[in-house]
């Protein structure tokens, strides 16, 4: 029903956004987060078919979430199918790699296209000073989020597929083609949209150290939804 496997020299402006749907396409970030940095289109690259949305410890002035100016202390790239693409039910595959490193907070998932909140899928998310692990989760209520950690072959910092099988009465989560997680009830009844991005955490359990490398990409090789058989 939808695929992008990044072969052209740029991002394909016909599928993809560079900001979320609510917020001015010049620059953004999720105030409903402790985040550090401010998304821009320029962070977001083609090259040699592969996305790369880059984080880059470099100032940028932005807007808080009053709406006031604000100093980001990192600038990064992030990509939504918002306004372009969003479906019903479906297999979704992300081909992945992710970077490791303290603060870095690469996540893969869909929102609804209504722009309400919940329900969240997350596909994938990971910090980076855990390189080995990935969480997967289904946010379906404000105070209720089911989810799990689990174990990465090779650590994010490889390519992986991470992929979603989103059907009427189920959610079921896979990486390599290997289930790792599943919701047997409540999963949600309306249109979302695909996102990734690659945010700088801004909590203290998370927050970017003297460790944290200056620059960092998720570099995303192909994106394909399927229709469920």
């Amino acid at each position: 029903m939808f695929s992008d496997s990044f072969t052209s020299s740029s991002l394909d402006r016909g599928k993809w956004d560079t900001c979320y749907p609510w917020a001015a396409e010049s620059g953004c970030t999720n105030a409903g987060n402790v985040e550090l940095e401010w998304y821009l289109p320029k962070q977001v690259s083609v090259s040699d078919g592969t996305l790369h949305l880059t984080a880059q410890k470099e100032r940028v002035r932005g807007l808080d979430r009053e709406g006031s100016a604000h100093w980001f202390p990192y600038r990064s790239g992030m990509v939504t199918t918002a306004g372009h693409y969003e479906f019903k039910y479906g297999q979704v595959e992300f081909q992945a790699r992710a970077p490791k490193g303290r603060g870095l907070w690469p996540a893969l998932w869909l929102l609804p296209a209504d722009e309400s909140w919940p329900p969240e899928i997350d596909i994938m998310e990971a910090h980076g000073e855990d390189a080995s692990h990935v969480m997967v989760s289904y946010h379906r209520t404000r105070s209720d989020a089911l989810q799990t950690v689990v174990p990465v072959d090779g650590g994010i910092d490889t390519w992986h597929r991470y992929a979603l099988d989103w059907r009427p009465d189920s959610l079921t989560w896979y990486i390599d083609q290997r289930p790792v997680f599943s919701v047997r009830s409540g999963a949600p009844h309306q249109p979302m949209y695909l996102l990734a991005n690659l945010a700088m955490a801004g909590d203290k359990g998370h927050a970017p150290d003297s460790t944290t490398p200056a620059s960092a990409s998720l570099d995303i090789k192909d994106v394909r939804v399927w229709r469920n058989q």
